[in-house]
């Protein structure tokens, strides 16, 4: 299986950079990023996107739509996607080709990484 796993900001560098006239292309190569079986994007909305980014993102996300598994990590609800996206119109689509044969799983409680540094009585709280 071909696996590819990145961070929202290294696909966004991944699909476009600056051309000497200072204008967003995509990347000569996205076959690095749409080739896998299963792409991997964690920490979606951490990093907003510029309107060329989240279109590049769409355009990721279609590109893998019925064709390659797509696992997404986002510690925000999709009703904030607009947010991070620029667009409610973006954000809808990119959110509408995600959830269409998607299983999502919404976690919640305490966080695993802190469970060894918070006091046991911070915890329960």
């Amino acid at each position: 299986m071909n696996l590819l796993y990145r961070t929202t900001g290294k696909i966004n560098r991944l699909l476009s950079r600056k051309t000497p006239k200072n204008r967003r292309t995509p990347n000569p190569s996205p076959e690095r990023v749409q080739s896998p079986e299963v792409l991997v994007v964690d920490e979606v909305g951490y990093i907003p996107f510029d309107q060329d980014s989240a279109n590049l993102f769409f355009q990721l996300v279609s590109s893998c739509y019925e064709r390659a598994s797509l696992i997404l990590t986002s510690n925000l609800a999709f009703s904030r996607w607009a947010d991070v996206f620029g667009d409610a119109t973006i954000a809808s689509a990119i959110i509408d080709r995600i959830v269409h044969h998607a299983e999502v799983i919404n976690l919640s409680g305490n966080s695993y990484r802190l469970q060894g540094r918070l006091k046991p009585q911070t915890l329960a709280q």
